[in-house]
């Protein structure tokens, strides 16, 4: 399908594959930390020279071609249907997935050209990989991709466990749209894996006062038995703000706790202010709150001071 890129420089084409190949098992450290100049120029080649390589017979080649485009910027941006062929017809799954990611990081310089490309992808890939790179890079397309939130949404029962976590952090990235992915979001606060109800968390968080419904779940979450949940709890019921009020004794929970790491107790405190609604008394938790303030320990006590000064103002 795909016919052989011209050598340039002293290169064979056994030569470059096996750079490329070389590259990409050292984590593309050599590819991640060379600078492109304002020229456009990456590793002593421009977006034009990578791009032929997008139709190489190697797989290394082309794979590395569609990285280093994704770090050209605004020059990769005449290549940009010659990335969604590739994205459509490549026959490697691996370098579909490098081509997506690619179209992930020059999504704001070109969306609707991206969405259309990652839209078509999306409805006719089939390797799980791939459709795991689509999806994240959907979301960083953030509300430009709204119209694939039903399709994204999907994706939230699939049984390989990365798509349903890419999956639902995506559709927190859509905006108001995802107002329709709540009660998915919502069920996927009991998804098996961890990481996926924390994604799912943080998405309800993303969507606000939209996911009042999902508060219950997302304060259940503080409970949660890995940290990374509880984590991503405190920081979507701070962003409800006081209609999250259901998770003050909750917070103050983690808040008191000498089993939690300080930062999450830390989070918990700054979480409260967030929530506590003016004129609000609630003297049971305020005088837990008092009480945290005397006996928390050295590396607490400032946020804990600072949290019942905040506090004190807001129940006038």
């Amino acid at each position: 399908m795909f016919s052989s890129g011209s050598v340039t420089g002293s290169f064979t084409e056994g030569k470059r594959a096996r750079l490329y190949g070389l590259l990409f098992l050292m984590g593309s450290s050599v590819l991640l930390f060379s600078q492109v100049s304002d020229e456009g120029i990456y590793l002593k080649r421009n977006a034009s020279s990578w791009a032929g390589d997008l139709q190489h017979q190697d797989v290394r080649v082309r794979r590395a071609a569609a990285y280093a485009l994704g770090k050209l910027n605004k020059h990769t941006l005449p290549y940009i249907n010659s990335l969604n062929k590739v994205l459509l017809q490549d026959t490697d799954a691996t370098v579909r997935a490098s081509v997506a990611n690619t179209l992930g990081e020059l999504g704001g310089l070109a969306p609707t050209e991206v969405t259309a490309g990652l839209k078509q992808s999306m409805e006719k890939e089939k390797e799980v990989a791939v459709q795991r790179a689509v999806v994240l890079a959907l979301g960083k397309q953030g509300q430009q991709a709204a119209s694939v939130e039903a399709q994204i949404r999907a994706f939230l029962s699939h049984s390989d466990v990365n798509l349903r976590k890419n999956a639902a952090w995506t559709l927190g990235q859509l905006g108001p749209v995802a107002e329709a992915s709540i009660p998915a979001l919502i069920k996927a606060n009991s998804d098996s894996d961890a990481s996926v109800r924390a994604e799912a968390i943080s998405s309800l968080g993303n969507l606000g006062i939209l996911a009042q419904d999902a508060i219950p779940g997302i304060v259940n979450g503080l409970s949660d038995k890995e940290s990374l949940v509880q984590e991503q709890s405190i920081l979507a019921i701070r962003k409800m703000g006081p209609a999250a009020s259901a998770g003050i004794s909750p917070l103050l929970s983690v808040a008191e706790s000498d089993q939690k790491q300080i930062t999450l107790r830390q989070a918990a405190l700054v979480s409260l202010e967030a929530i506590w609604p003016t004129g609000h008394k609630d003297p049971a938790s305020w005088q837990r709150l008092q009480a945290l303030v005397q006996s928390a320990p050295s590396e607490l006590q400032p946020t804990a001071q600072r949290t019942e000064k905040k506090i004190g103002a807001i129940r006038q």
